[in-house]
């Protein structure tokens, strides 16, 4: 894990904009769902001038989210292909300190499994999953203060759903695993 965070550090610029993109689509995506409290109550109470005020002002916050998460998967994806190129980088470098004789003592698809199976798993298990990490907690964590709003006696309860959420499955998982 370390290792991967090595090279999140070299590209503190990529990685921010990536962190600062998320962030920004995970508050938009609350507020979404905010407004949309906002147009069902309009509609309930048949506030039709107020019903499309929010459905405009929903239209606008949704178009405003599309581009973030069209930006923040680019992002995403040049932040990796630079993360995977220094990777890359640095087998090859490694690779090149060693002698003939050495190098010679394993075979070239070894290395060639190096520098594209290997680098491909590290991508996708390691660098865009400690990527969207940040989603993962940025999601709740604006959905619980959203949720706040509202009552606070909510976040206990979904709290609790969403450990059960989390490991009711995993223990199913192991119990079914084991039979």
């Amino acid at each position: 894990m370390n290792y991967l965070f090595h090279y999140l550090r070299k590209r503190p610029g990529a990685v921010g904009i990536v962190i600062v993109l998320t962030i920004i689509t995970s508050a938009l995506r609350v507020v979404h769902a905010l407004i949309n409290v906002n147009i069902f109550n309009a509609l309930i109470k048949l506030e039709f001038r107020g019903f499309f005020y929010w459905v405009i002002i929903d239209i606008l916050i949704f178009a405003i989210l599309s581009v973030f998460l069209v930006l923040m998967q680019i992002q995403l994806a040049k932040t990796v292909q630079l993360l995977s190129l220094d990777l890359r980088k640095d087998i090859i470098c490694h690779l090149s300190e060693k002698s003939i004789e050495e190098f010679n003592k394993q075979d070239t698809g070894v290395y060639t499994s190096w520098l594209t199976n290997d680098v491909t798993t590290i991508e996708n298990n390691g660098f865009y999953n400690i990527l969207q990490s940040v989603q993962i907690i940025t999601d709740p964590l604006f959905s619980m203060i959203a949720l706040a709003k509202f009552s606070w006696t909510f976040i206990p309860i979904i709290a609790l759903v969403s450990t059960l959420t989390v490991f009711l499955p995993q223990l199913i998982h192991k119990k079914t695993s084991q039979r």
